[in-house]
């Protein structure tokens, strides 16, 4: 997390450093973030890397929950690579390899439900009006800077990408 002043204040995970530990937290392979309307963030940590988890983090950046491993099988993942939260608070995982979107609790990680594509997901988006959509295309950058909420910008770095910073750019 950064300051008004552009002075880096909090960084999750190592830099550089692969790891699946959730204390100290350490990423492996982020492929996105997304945020609850309560300041809640919620991670897909498992792009082809050694994780294949989703983990909600408080908004002062504490583990509430995590859920996930490698399969097939409701609540598991082969690259999770996307994540949402609707309107009702629920959260979508775009689940690449086993090409479908799962559905979690924001509250408590437990798995709802899934969708079965044809084809591997790349993207999970929600709309204002509560339409989602899984994507199917991605364009590979390495460095993907998102805006959240009122003057906060996220940026996962690198293409293997270890680190998530939250800049605040107001206040």
């Amino acid at each position: 997390m950064f300051d008004r002043h552009g002075n880096l204040k909090v960084t999750l995970g190592t830099p550089g450093e692969k790891g699946s530990n959730l204390d100290p937290l350490q990423f492996d392979q982020v492929s996105d973030v997304a945020f609850s309307s309560t300041g809640d963030m919620f991670v897909v940590d498992g792009d082809d890397g050694i994780n294949h988890r989703l983990l909600k983090l408080s908004a002062d950046h504490q583990l509430l929950w995590s859920v996930g491993e490698e399969g097939a099988g409701p609540g598991q993942f082969r690259v999770p690579h996307s994540v949402g939260v609707d309107r009702f608070g629920q959260v979508w995982v775009a689940d690449r390899r086993n090409r479908r979107l799962q559905v979690f609790s924001g509250q408590t990680g437990s798995y709802i439900g899934e969708w079965t594509l044809n084809e591997d997901v790349y993207a999970v988006r929600s709309a204002a009006n509560g339409a989602r959509t899984g994507h199917s295309r991605r364009e590979r950058d390495e460095e993907m800077m998102m805006k959240h909420g009122e003057g906060q910008l996220v940026h996962l770095s690198g293409a293997e990408t270890t680190t998530i910073q939250v800049m605040v750019t107001s206040g």
